[in-house]
């Protein structure tokens, strides 16, 4: 009687320990695919994103790292062998483009540079908003008058460490930033009252 009922404890451990295994590399797989997202996008005009300008060309746009609020875009050369910036985006489900990868703010005279707003994958319902340091996000919602998402000025430093690796103190500082929005006066303004964070319904 005994050695059944250690038996039965010893296949339900065995289970429960199975369908744990499972889940982990069901969970483990899931994370690999939001790293692994990636698009190539070409520039044909100079381009002001957080922490650079890129030069016309090709572009890999990859996701470093992802939350539900948040995701590390880096951008790499079209070959790889080069990590231009690590740039911090927030999902906005109000925008979408599937025929643009990159939204520009528009402006009323010549640039020398578009100035980027939201990167805009063709797998996604949403665009991600770039994220800029303080002070270039108050001298731009000025300049365009409207919202600019913002960060501490203090992780400007952060956007061109060339860390690959999401667990990199620079790239958790990125993560982890305090992130709102900055209005045409300067003033601050919360996150959630200029993006849409969720899908509607």
């Amino acid at each position: 009687m005994r050695e059944a009922k250690r038996q039965r404890i010893g296949s339900i451990a065995a289970a429960f320990a199975c369908a744990a295994a499972l889940f982990a590399g069901l969970a483990l797989q899931s994370a690999a695919a939001q790293t692994n997202k990636k698009a190539y996008v070409t520039v044909s005009s100079p381009l002001q994103i957080p922490g650079t300008v890129l030069s016309p060309g090709t572009y890999i746009f990859r996701v470093l790292d992802s939350t539900s609020n948040r995701q590390l875009i880096q951008v790499w050369s079209e070959d790889l062998s080069k990590l231009y910036v690590t740039v911090l985006g927030v999902p906005d489900y109000r925008l979408t483009s599937k025929d643009k990868p990159i939204l520009t703010f528009d402006s009323q005279t010549p640039q020398i540079a578009s100035v980027g707003k939201a990167w805009c994958s063709p797998a996604d319902s949403f665009c991600l908003v770039f994220v800029y340091p303080h002070n270039h996000a108050a001298e731009l919602a000025r300049e365009y008058r409207e919202p600019v998402l913002s960060m501490p000025e203090a992780l400007a430093a952060n956007l061109g460490t060339g860390e690959i690796r999401a667990n990199s103190p620079s790239v958790e500082e990125l993560q982890q930033a305090n992130v709102s929005a900055v209005g045409m006066k300067g003033e601050t303004i919360r996150l959630t009252d200029v993006i849409l964070d969720r899908p509607k319904g």
